[in-house]
């Protein structure tokens, strides 16, 4: 279905009810080859329009610089071609994944959850922007019988952080569902089941953690737990200030809290690396000190190396693999604030 820019998105309702796909010229509107993902960068009305789609289940999948392409939601399984080949799995509620088990010899015996963080570049027209392949040699670093599930994050525009969205309100249940069917399949006991993520993944990984009752483990590498950082330094690069989300970070984060429970009074099942060099350490600091402190391991880097919030998850890795390796072997960690380089 084609679209025109200028007439607005309240004239879309009724055409949009049996298409697939939907493609809005935008000729014109700027010099450069941009999508309108950039284009909503520095234009009101542009950003309603792609915040008005995201609501609706409609994911920006290419742009030649003049028309950007939509496709609705129920139709991404029958054009992303990752999935049509197979190196993508789809469940019965959309939500994408893959799972790797090229480290398993004899028996599948832990779980590696892994969140995906912001793609490079976050606001590029594909579809991978949803499922950004970080860590990518990961069972490399993994000990025998660990299985690797990967979740992507499609929703929003750069993606829904893997939390409620006024289009999947329900995304804690939908994903939380999946790694338990993973794992069950595979008759993988939840004390071996271990959620990592950095940045945006690591926001994915700590609220999954934090709202998971099993006694998942979860390994979140500076989180995002606060929008107010991108919201008021980058212009809101990731379209958190609008409608697309059902709550702010902190106001979820704090509901999270609340809902945690703990198996054991003195061993770490959450594990939160962040390090003073990032923007983003003073709200983490803050949300882990309403936390039960002999329940989590808050590992801060001094690296210097560490510059910003990007360097953390590269310069923390050899640490987060060995506690890793450590949980899904079944050894415990006790609660403790460490310092580390």
């Amino acid at each position: 279905m084609p679209f025109d820019i200028s007439s607005g998105g309240a004239d879309l309702s009724c055409g949009l009810r049996s298409a697939n796909f939907l493609e809005v010229e935008h000729r014109g509107v700027s010099a450069n080859n941009d999508n309108l993902i950039r284009l909503g960068m520095n234009s009101a009305a542009v950003r309603e329009l792609v915040e008005w789609l995201a609501v609706r289940g409609w994911f920006l999948y290419k742009s030649d610089g003049s028309v950007s392409s939509f496709v609705k939601s129920d139709y991404v399984p029958n054009l992303w071609h990752r999935i049509t080949n197979g190196d993508y799995c789809v469940d019965e509620t959309g939500l994408v994944y893959s799972v790797d088990e090229s480290n398993v010899v004899d028996a599948p015996r832990s779980l590696v959850v892994v969140f995906s963080s912001m793609s490079l570049p976050h606001d590029g027209a594909g579809l991978s922007r949803y499922f950004e392949q970080n860590f990518s040699s990961i069972g490399r670093h993994l000990g025998s019988g660990a299985v690797v599930l990967r979740i992507a994050d499609l929703d929003g525009v750069v993606g829904g952080f893997y939390s409620p969205t006024n289009f999947v309100p329900d995304r804690i249940e939908i994903v939380q569902s999946l790694i338990r069917r993973v794992a069950g399949e595979r008759s993988i006991g939840a004390d071996r089941v271990v959620l990592y993520g950095g940045s945006k993944g690591g926001t994915g990984a700590l609220l999954h953690g934090l709202f998971n009752s099993d006694g998942w483990k979860c390994i979140a590498v500076d989180p995002v737990v606060d929008d107010s950082y991108y919201e008021n330094r980058y212009n809101d690069s990731h379209w958190t200030g609008g409608r697309i989300f059902r709550h702010r970070k902190t106001e979820l984060f704090s509901k999270a809290v609340e809902s945690c429970t703990f198996h054991s009074e003195f061993d770490a099942r959450i594990c939160i690396v962040t390090s003073p060099s990032s923007p983003l350490f003073s709200d983490i600091q803050l949300l882990s000190e309403k936390l039960p402190k002999r329940q989590v391991l808050f590992a801060s880097s001094r690296s210097s190396l560490i510059r910003d919030h990007p360097d953390v998850s590269a310069q923390t890795l050899r640490f987060v693999t060995g506690v890793m390796n450590m949980w899904i072997g079944g050894l415990r960690i006790s609660g403790q604030s460490v310092d580390i380089d």
